[in-house]
Protein backbone atom coordinates (compact mmCIF):
# COMPACT_ATOMS: atom_id res chain seq x y z
CA UNK A 1 0.00 0.00 0.00
CA UNK A 2 1.95 3.04 -1.20
CA UNK A 3 0.18 5.42 1.81
CA UNK A 4 1.34 3.11 4.35
CA UNK A 5 4.51 3.20 2.24
CA UNK A 6 4.50 6.84 2.71
CA UNK A 7 3.97 6.70 6.52
CA UNK A 8 7.36 4.33 6.68
CA UNK A 9 8.83 7.40 4.74
CA UNK A 10 8.02 9.88 7.13
CA UNK A 11 9.11 7.89 9.69
CA UNK A 12 12.37 7.66 8.57
CA UNK A 13 12.65 11.35 8.02
CA UNK A 14 11.36 11.29 11.96
CA UNK A 15 7.99 12.73 11.27
CA UNK A 16 6.92 10.86 13.71
CA UNK A 17 3.57 12.98 14.36
CA UNK A 18 2.67 13.57 10.81
CA UNK A 19 3.56 9.87 10.51
CA UNK A 20 0.57 8.81 13.20
CA UNK A 21 -1.36 11.40 11.71
CA UNK A 22 -1.67 9.75 8.32
CA UNK A 23 -1.97 5.91 9.94
CA UNK A 24 -4.88 7.06 11.96
CA UNK A 25 -6.25 7.89 8.49
CA UNK A 26 -5.69 4.72 7.49
CA UNK A 27 -6.47 2.77 10.61
CA UNK A 28 -10.02 4.70 10.92
CA UNK A 29 -10.82 3.50 7.94
CA UNK A 30 -9.86 -0.34 9.18
CA UNK A 31 -12.38 -0.57 11.79
CA UNK A 32 -12.22 0.60 15.42
CA UNK A 33 -9.33 -2.10 16.60
CA UNK A 34 -7.13 -0.86 14.17
CA UNK A 35 -7.99 3.12 15.68
CA UNK A 36 -7.89 1.88 18.96
CA UNK A 37 -3.96 1.09 19.00
CA UNK A 38 -2.81 3.69 16.94
CA UNK A 39 -4.57 6.40 18.90
CA UNK A 40 -3.06 4.49 21.69
CA UNK A 41 0.40 5.52 20.02
CA UNK A 42 -0.71 8.80 19.56
CA UNK A 43 -0.76 8.73 23.21
CA UNK A 44 2.23 7.95 24.32
CA UNK A 45 3.85 10.24 21.59
CA UNK A 46 2.17 13.30 22.94
CA UNK A 47 3.06 12.33 26.43
CA UNK A 48 6.49 11.95 25.82
CA UNK A 49 6.98 15.15 23.93
CA UNK A 50 5.04 16.99 27.20
CA UNK A 51 7.34 15.40 29.23
CA UNK A 52 10.36 15.87 27.32
CA UNK A 53 9.53 19.72 27.54
CA UNK A 54 8.84 19.97 30.77
CA UNK A 55 12.36 18.10 31.61
CA UNK A 56 10.69 15.36 33.62
CA UNK A 57 12.78 12.33 31.37
CA UNK A 58 16.53 12.74 30.66
CA UNK A 59 17.44 12.89 26.97
CA UNK A 60 18.60 9.27 27.09
CA UNK A 61 15.21 7.98 28.29
CA UNK A 62 13.07 10.52 25.49
CA UNK A 63 15.17 8.57 22.78
CA UNK A 64 14.09 4.96 24.57
CA UNK A 65 10.55 5.90 24.83
CA UNK A 66 10.70 7.80 21.20
CA UNK A 67 12.24 4.34 19.31
CA UNK A 68 9.62 1.89 21.36
CA UNK A 69 6.96 4.47 20.18
CA UNK A 70 8.38 4.56 16.28
CA UNK A 71 8.84 0.10 16.86
CA UNK A 72 5.29 0.22 17.76
CA UNK A 73 4.87 2.40 14.80
CA UNK A 74 6.22 -0.09 12.39
CA UNK A 75 4.32 -3.10 13.93
CA UNK A 76 0.95 -1.52 13.41
CA UNK A 77 1.77 -0.51 9.85
CA UNK A 78 2.95 -4.31 8.78
CA UNK A 79 -0.33 -5.12 10.79
CA UNK A 80 -2.55 -3.14 8.72
CA UNK A 81 -0.69 -4.43 5.82
CA UNK A 82 -1.46 -8.15 6.66
CA UNK A 83 -5.85 -6.93 6.52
Amino acid sequence: NSDLEEIRTLISKNRVEKAIEGLSEIARAKGPDALGEVQLLANRWEELQRQSRMGLVSYDQATTHRNQVVHSLLQAIQSLEKE
